[in-house]
């Protein structure tokens, strides 16, 4: 690897971006893309990126953290108790007179721009979107690594959690979902990647159904868990269904249709593949099993520093799959009333395919 730092390494990116357009700058202020370019893990701060540098603009919360972070980038530090955020951006754009800067217009809001622009009279504002997203998408071996430990630290603190519960007295979703949380920050993760859905029987055919704190899971009927792990700031997504040995028909008929649906996707990925195409054979094979317009969301999508980041696998997209990418896999077959099934794996595109990064089982069972 090499030594360059990393917010030099990454700003390349834009500075070749810059060069192809007839821009000054970028201003960028999603904060995930400014952690992703800067490796800076604050908050309330703006990227702005020139033809050839580029300036942190922060507060003097963060002034040690950024010197530790962000060695050799510059910064410009504003007094939280002396001036305003936006005045003090203006004033930072202003000094480096610029005639034409791109805009991150899907993060910046109206109010925003109507603030800034009678502060700076004489510049051009030029919406973009997604462009550092597009260069996220594809992750470099460090990112690629941090995904595999929050893969890791997931299904371990998922086994363990499952060997640990006294089913014949069973947790509620909301006492599940705390002790799987905790046995992951046993782990190393420094956060789950987002409030896991724990459900079981009618509940679990809600795509994005919310804990409960009263509704205690029924190995019956199966218990769909969707959770996952942050990781040195990079996350996992993964969704396994727990049940009894011998469950009931239907449902594990469901599990199966859903697995092979899963499979088929996963051995026919690699670089080219639309995302169209995949969301297609997922949906074709369990159109197979009899379960047709039961499959209510997109394939998948893609996981990083974010839960749910580019690229977005879905009917109508001609996105194609590049090598780095990590995707989720995530076919399903939800029965209002009694029962939904979701598998959901880690993906990463290779070369000249596809490698599974998550090693559970589709089905957790007990005895």
């Amino acid at each position: 690897m090499s030594d360059e730092p990393l917010w030099r390494r990454r700003c390349a990116k834009l500075w070749q971006w810059l060069a192809e357009r007839p821009l000054d700058g970028l201003l960028v202020v999603a904060e995930a893309n400014v952690q992703y370019l800067t490796g800076f893990t604050g908050d309330s701060s703006y990227l702005v990126v020139t033809r050839d540098d580029a300036v942190l603009v922060s507060d003097s919360r963060y002034e040690q953290q950024l010197a530790e972070e962000c060695p050799g980038l510059a910064v410009a530090i504003r007094d939280t108790g002396q001036q305003e955020p936006l005045s003090f951006l203006a004033a930072v754009l202003r000094d480096r007179q610029l005639e034409v800067l791109a805009y991150e217009a899907h993060a910046m809001t109206v109010a925003w721009i109507e603030q800034l622009q009678p502060l700076l009279p004489h510049l051009s504002w030029c919406p973009v979107r997604d462009v550092v997203e597009e260069f996220r998408a594809v992750k470099e071996p460090e990112e690629v690594a941090a995904i595999r430990q929050a893969v890791r630290v997931a299904e371990e603190a998922l086994r363990e959690v499952v060997a640990q519960v006294d089913w014949a007295r069973p947790p509620t979703e909301a006492e599940f979902a705390g002790l799987l949380n905790a046995a992951m920050r046993r782990r190393g993760a420094v956060d789950e990647s987002f409030r896991p859905i724990v459900a079981s029987g009618p509940r679990a055919a809600m795509p994005h159904a919310s804990l409960s704190a009263t509704e205690r899971l029924s190995l019956e009927a199966g218990v769909l868990v969707d959770w996952g792990a942050c990781y040195g700031q990079y996350v996992s997504d993964l969704t396994r269904i727990i049940a009894r040995t011998r469950m009931l028909p239907s449902l594990e008929r469901a599990i199966e249709a859903v697995n092979r649906s899963k499979q088929r996707v996963i051995d026919a990925l690699r670089p080219g593949v639309t995302a169209a195409e995949a969301h297609r054979w997922a949906t074709e094979e369990l159109e197979r099993a009899g379960a047709a317009g039961i499959f209510r969301h997109g394939l998948g999508h893609g996981i990083g520093l974010e839960v749910h980041e580019r690229p977005f696998l879905r009917a109508g997209s001609d996105v194609r799959l590049l090598a780095g990418m990590v995707v989720t896999i995530e076919p399903a077959v939800y029965v209002p009333g009694e029962y939904g099934v979701r598998l959901e794996e880690d993906v990463l595109i290779t070369a000249d395919g596809a490698e599974l990064l998550s090693t559970l089982p589709a089905v957790i069972t007990v005895d």
